[in-house]
């Protein structure tokens, strides 16, 4: 038995606050129709990442072994969503018991599944204790337990929870205050380890700082740090690209180095170091050097167009390679086919084959006609593929004639021989070139947000100095854009339209661009759900009680979704 302490009218309290937390969860688990007898622990999958949090706990409980020797009872951690991770304590009575109801490793003790219990800490946050009868759960009945979360020291996140289970008979709610102390120790300690990667690349970042005349960047997975010369290469787009690609370095852990494209037209000679912590990599040192471009360049075939990724030099390539030729731009809707073709064409006529309707055919084949007459040196005819079947013979033959004398620039949704009917007009032209879609753009998202934003504000002088912040950008670079530009123009005005903060972070954005950010990648009815949590979230202003209301669910169901679809409440209420 554990020897109590506190005054009685302290302990009164305190019971009496742990006794409405029991019930409260009790009536969870009625609202989810859970049954008493069938209700114990289930098979469940543990965070792999959480091996800094056991091993932690473990040397913490080996300290301790004397005094949980003395309780009685065995101590039990879980991960964030009540999977067992580690168990200390050789009671034989408690284990065996344990041992028959199933809470051992890789088990579920949550709420959803074994009841009412001290593991409801996790859904409440609070420290809980349950003893006898206040379990849920018919089979966990014979215990007490007592337990409350674990928070991650810095983002205060709950990561995981502690539990001593004893014999209900040696049950005493003073044991929450040892479970307490016991947890208060482990934050600090997992404080110490999640300081140390911190530290290593601070130090290494120092070390690489000597001259202040390099660029140094220095990148984890929280923390971008410059030195002043690297400050004045690198501004939130440039740092967008350049943590990107450390990501990507970091899982290789290896050191390279490689041109980069940051955006605006620059590149840079980058060099990435990995900064170890024994086997893994905490962060990455980059140290910058600006390419000079020398030598006779080409004229860039597509100046006032934005773009400088790897995607838009291979297409302006191409495009260049043809100059003066006939083709066909070719790509998916809202790429934009349409703009190219006119910046190819300058001051060329320009002729829409969706203008051709069944009415007027003869008319907008004579407007063809009298461009080609005119002798025009380019003709551009946007969207190819939509020319009427009935027109499509004296057009090709018109066209055909046309090229012997006339640049014509068409675009196209689809390639030829792709499209019933239409390989009679696609066919016609000697070079075809893919437009690349949005997603294979990502160097240059944030130039275009940035030249979708100075056309709002054009219109809207009041919004000017508006930026977007990083946070903002890699959510929307992670976006599903169906109509590519089209679809991020349509997101961009409409954030710029809901705020009037001079810096957009992610908080600013919508709700289907937090989802499109999420680790998991959500579709169908999933991604329905997932909206409607969200909205629920934000219209209660991150009450998560007032959300499951508001939605009629228990407040332990709408932890299991958003666990279920990959969306932490961090993103969902920032």
């Amino acid at each position: 038995m554990i020897e109590q302490t506190l005054e009685p009218h302290l302990v009164s309290t305190q019971t009496s606050a742990m006794e409405q937390l029991i019930a409260q969860a009790r009536r969870r688990c009625v609202h989810d129709r859970m049954s008493p007898d069938v209700a114990r622990p289930t098979p469940g999958a543990a965070d792999a990442g959480n091996s800094r949090l056991r091993d932690i706990a473990a040397a913490l409980l080996a300290e301790r072994s004397a005094d949980i020797a003395w309780t009685r009872g065995v101590v039990v951690l879980t991960d964030s969503d009540g999977v067992v991770i580690d168990s200390c304590g050789d009671s034989p009575a408690v284990g065996e018991l344990l041992e028959r109801i199933g809470c051992r490793v890789g088990m579920s003790m949550a709420e959803t599944d074994a009841g009412a219990s001290s593991f409801s800490t996790l859904v409440t946050g609070q420290p809980m204790y349950a003893c006898g009868a206040d379990h849920f759960a018919t089979c966990m009945q014979p215990l007490a337990s007592a337990g409350t979360a674990i928070r991650h020291p810095q983002t205060r996140r709950v990561v995981g929870s502690l539990h001593l289970l004893t014999d209900a008979i040696d049950g005493n709610p003073m044991a929450l205050s040892w479970i307490t102390e016991l947890v208060r120790e482990l934050e600090r300690e997992l404080a110490d380890a999640a300081a140390r990667p911190e530290r290593m690349l601070m130090e290494r970042y120092l070390r690489e700082n000597r001259d202040s005349r390099h660029a140094v960047v220095a990148i984890s997975g929280q923390t971008i740090v410059t030195n002043a010369a690297a400050a004045r290469l690198v501004g939130i787009e440039e740092q967008l690209v350049l943590w990107d690609r450390a990501r990507e370095l970091t899982a290789a852990q290896r050191e390279t180095e490689s041109r980069i494209e940051v955006g605006r037209g620059r590149t840079m000679q980058v060099r990435f170091v990995p900064v170890f912590d024994g086997t893994s990599v905490v962060g990455m040192i980059l140290r910058l050097r600006r390419v000079t471009r020398t030598g006779v360049q080409r004229a860039e075939p597509l100046s006032g167009l934005i773009g400088a990724g790897a995607a838009w030099r291979d297409l302006c390539d191409n495009v260049a390679d043809l100059s003066g030729s006939s083709m066909l731009l070719v790509g998916e809707p809202g790429v934009g086919k349409t703009t190219i073709a006119t910046c190819l064409g300058g001051t060329a006529p320009v002729v829409d084959a969706a203008d051709a309707h069944p009415g007027g055919l003869s008319d907008w084949l004579t407007r063809v006609q009298d461009h080609i007459d005119a002798v025009p040196a380019t003709l551009v005819l946007a969207h190819a593929d939509l020319v009427p079947p009935a027109i499509a013979p004296a057009l090709a033959t018109l066209l055909g004639d046309a090229m012997q004398r006339t640049r014509v620039i068409a675009t196209s949704r689809v390639a030829p021989h792709r499209g019933p009917g239409a390989d009679e007009i696609l066919g016609l032209f000697p070079a075809t070139v893919v437009v690349p879609p949005l997603r294979d753009r990502f160097e240059d998202l944030a130039a275009i947000v940035r030249e979708l934003t100075r056309r709002y504000v054009s219109a809207h002088p009041e919004r000017d100095g508006v930026q977007w912040m990083t946070d903002a950008l890699q959510a929307l670079s992670r976006g599903d854009y169906p109509r590519n530009l089209t679809s991020l123009q349509q997101l961009v005005f409409g954030v710029l339209q809901s705020t009037t903060a001079s810096y957009i972070g992610l908080r600013d954005l919508p709700t289907g661009a937090v989802i499109g950010a999420s680790r998991k990648r959500l579709v169908g009815l999933d991604r329905v759900e997932a909206a409607a949590l969200l909205q629920a979230l934000r219209d209660a202003r991150g009450n998560k009680r007032k959300a499951a209301d508001a939605l009629g669910i228990a407040r332990s169901t709408l932890y299991r979704k958003m666990s279920a679809l990959g969306i932490d409440f961090d993103t969902a209420t920032a």
